[in-house]
């Protein structure tokens, strides 16, 4: 897997005021093994804090979209739409998500193995 990591600093306004810090790490899988073993067989991202308007699409090698979730908690079977696991090799993915307003947007890459 592959880890990104950020720290945001939320200042919070009380009576006393103090800073309160979430590391934003995204955590991004760099391989897969579709093997039915339950390893490494779904592609997913986590966020340590919670985003807003999370959007990913997944490509095949020919740049074409294989994928698409608009929910942050998706788990992705390496399936097509018809149900058919997709083919081996390196997938690309866009992803767009919100955090505290502020946009962030990735993209990347990783390897699907049958």
């Amino acid at each position: 897997m592959k880890t990104l990591l950020f720290t945001l600093s939320l200042i919070v306004a009380s009576q006393f005021s103090f800073a309160q810090s979430c590391n934003q790490k995204l955590t991004v899988m760099d391989e897969l093994s579709v093997n039915g073993d339950g390893v490494n067989d779904d592609f997913f991202v986590e966020f340590e804090c919670p985003v807003d308007d999370f959007h990913i699409i997944i490509y095949n090698p020919s740049g074409n979209k294989i994928f698409e979730s608009k929910d942050a908690s998706f788990k992705w079977n390496c399936m097509d739409e018809n149900g058919k696991l997709v083919d081996a090799g390196t997938l690309m993915f866009k992803l767009k998500y919100m955090y505290e307003g502020d946009e962030f947007s990735e993209k990347g890459k990783f390897d699907l193995i049958h």
